[in-house]
C-alpha cells in the first residue's frame, strides 16, 4: 500500500489523512490556494 502516492495523486485521501502521511501537504495546499485565491480576488498591490 503506497500512502504516499495515493496522497501525491489523489490529494489526501482519509486513510492516508488518519495516517497523518497528508497533513503538511495538505495544510500547504490549502495555504497556496487561499493565497492564490486572494492574490486573483484582492491584490495586495493595485
Amino acid at each position: 500500500m503506497r500512502g504516499i502516492s495515493l496522497c501525491s495523486i489523489a490529494g489526501c485521501t482519509h486513510e492516508a489523512e488518519e495516517a497523518g502521511m497528508c497533513n503538511m501537504h495538505f495544510t500547504s495546499a490549502l495555504v497556496h490556494g487561499a493565497l492564490h485565491y486572494t492574490t486573483a480576488g484582492r491584490p495586495l498591490h493595485s
